[in-house]
């Protein structure tokens, strides 16, 4: 079945018609399918700026192995080695002794005249900074280079390990309940804004009873009588679409960009750089909702 057979100012005409009719039940479903969308977006910009910030703090996500300062290259070399070989086990990073201590210069700017006394005589140790994909595997891990530092080619070379297991745990933790909370609220809010946008349906439905019967009486095609009532959901999601996102804009500004950008240990990722994103998934989700409810509430009368 084609639509071009049809005229489109009619499905459009009648699809208008309907939202006016149902004035404050489509009011109604406008306004909570776009604080369903608006809260779903809020939700998934938290989410990726939690994770953002959360990179920042990396390091409890990772195992730092230090080294005897008496080491040889050659050694540190061929147990950075044997740790890459290692199950779980991404990638190892080599930090010289020098380096960590123009890390230190640059963490600590204020007080590096304190730190210049060091110059001549380093008191660093070099570091390997592991990072691992199973987290259950740290014990493991930490096993294994223990023993290494028993082994005659690496005898003696690990200094102390650092894995700080529990801090990553509680980390992951964090966010895996943050993450499991935001989708069933998300789920909660699109079941409502389907039931919202389905009784309008159905009122509407319940409004043209007796065109509707006319019309299948007469011949008309399932397709032609239904599909004023689908786009009739569309526009209602998409208007719906549009009023979040401009909401979602402001919100994010103000209370992201003005508020928390202001406090010096949250960095906020600016708007710009998931705009396309969100306006895609809003249009999507604004536009699937109101098909779906327009079709649940259509289902009882295809069956007729």
């Amino acid at each position: 079945m084609k639509i071009r057979l049809y005229n489109i100012t009619y499905f459009f005409t009648r699809a208008f018609q309907g939202i006016v009719r149902n004035g404050l039940m489509s009011l109604a479903a406008v306004i909570v399918l776009a604080s369903s969308i608006l809260v779903m977006g809020c939700a998934w910009a938290l989410k990726v700026n939690t994770e953002h910030n959360l990179e920042e703090i990396n390091e409890y996500n990772k195992i730092v192995v230090f080294v005897e300062k008496e080491t040889q290259e050659h050694t540190v070399k061929l147990l950075k080695e044997k740790i890459e070989k290692l199950d779980s086990v991404e990638s190892v990073e080599w930090i010289t002794k020098d380096e960590v201590l123009k890390g230190l210069f640059k963490q600590y700017g204020d007080y590096s005249d304190i730190l210049e006394m060091y110059n001549a005589d380093n008191p660093c140790k070099d570091e390997l900074v592991i990072t691992y994909t199973d987290p259950s595997k740290v014990d493991t891990i930490v096993y294994h280079i223990q023993h290494m530092s028993e082994q005659e080619e690496t005898l003696n070379s690990v200094a102390k390990i650092n894995a700080r297991k529990e801090v990553a745990e509680k980390i992951d933790s964090i966010k895996n309940v943050a993450s499991l909370i935001l989708t069933w609220l998300m789920v909660l809010l699109g079941v409502v804004s389907v039931f919202i946008i389905m009784n309008t349906i159905k009122l509407a439905v319940a409004y043209r009873s007796e065109e509707i019967k006319i019309m299948r009486y007469v011949g008309a095609s399932a397709f032609f009588v239904a599909f004023p009532f689908v786009l009739e959901g569309i526009i209602i999601g998409l208007l719906s679409a549009g009023i979040a996102y401009g909401l979602q804009y402001y919100i994010y500004q103000i209370f992201a960009i003005s508020i928390l950008g202001g406090i010096g240990i949250i960095d906020v990722l600016p708007f710009s750089s998931m705009w396309s994103l969100l306006l895609i998934a809003f249009l999507a989700i604004g536009v699937g909702l109101g098909v779906i409810g327009s079709l649940i509430s259509l289902r009882k009368y295809n069956k007729a």
